[in-house]
């Protein structure tokens, strides 16, 4: 009797190993970013505003956890380039939910997600500075296809939106208080990804 136990035991773990799986992927992508910069002189009581608008390359990696068919989570990092400095996602936590539907081993997909965010932009405070970094929170949805080329290996397709607000920064230019602030970030982009489930 124990040995029956013992062995259905071994047998349901396994099965339930199995059926949850890890993966690591990476992604690639072209992406429109657009953006207000407001730069406020404490002494003039004056407001500039600049928008920027430019497309930039994402490159990113991920480790992720398949609890089953339908629901996976993953986490990503990511950095881009952009004209003024860099912007870089140094974690963000993600859900993707892929649909029963097949065709051609392609299965639609759709998912969200959040994380912090990093935004290096090229503005010149201070005279040994010519950059600001500014930190703040990012949520982000897409949609797309991913297709099965193998038991292991997913190749993906997807839109994505991402929405991101930034704490403000102060500087000194030639003894006037600066405050910079990022408004309004939003990106639109196409990506490309590759996971390795084991």
């Amino acid at each position: 009797m124990k040995k029956i136990l013992m062995t259905s035991f071994i047998v349901g773990s396994f099965g339930l190993a199995h059926a949850a799986n890890i993966f690591v992927g990476g992604l690639i992508g072209y992406e429109n970013a657009d953006a207000k910069v407001k730069v406020y002189n404490d002494i003039n009581d004056a407001e500039a505003i600049d928008s920027a608008d430019q497309d930039n390359s994402v490159l990113g990696l991920k480790a992720g956890y398949v609890f089953n068919s339908n629901h996976r989570a993953d986490v990503t990092f990511e950095k881009t380039n952009h004209r003024s400095g860099l912007v870089m996602i140094p974690f963000s936590l993600n859900y993707t939910y892929i649909t029963n539907w097949r065709v051609f081993n392609t299965k639609p997909f759709v998912g969200a997600g959040a994380g912090i965010i990093k935004w290096s932009e090229t503005i010149i405070c201070e005279p040994d500075s010519s950059k600001l970094d500014f930190n703040g929170r990012m949520w982000q949805v897409r949609a797309g296809t991913a297709y099965e080329a193998s038991p292991n290996v997913e190749l993906q397709i997807f839109y994505r939106y991402r929405k991101a607000c930034f704490d403000g920064k102060s500087c000194d230019v030639s003894g006037n208080d600066i405050n910079v602030d990022l408004d309004d970030v939003h990106t639109n982009g196409i990506f490309f990804g590759v996971n390795y489930i084991f």
